[in-house]
C-alpha cells in the first residue's frame, strides 16, 4: 500500500517537471495552484524520508 502512495507521489512530481519544462505557458497559467502543489510535494518527500529515517515507515 505505502508503495502504491510512493510511486503516485513519484508520478506527480514528474508530471509537475514535465508541465514546466514542455509546456511553460500552461504551467505559467497554473500559477499559485501550481506552485502550492509543488511545495506540498516537497513537503510529502521530506516527511516520508524522515519517517523512513526514524524506522516508523517503510522498510
Amino acid at each position: 500500500m505505502w508503495r502504491l502512495v510512493y510511486w503516485v507521489f513519484v508520478v506527480v512530481g514528474l508530471a509537475i517537471i514535465w508541465l514546466t519544462i514542455m509546456q511553460p505557458r500552461r504551467f505559467r497559467q497554473l500559477g499559485k495552484n501550481a506552485r502550492t502543489l509543488g511545495y506540498a510535494y516537497v513537503a510529502a518527500v521530506l516527511i516520508s524520508a524522515v519517517l523512513r529515517m526514524a524506522g516508523v515507515w517503510g522498510t
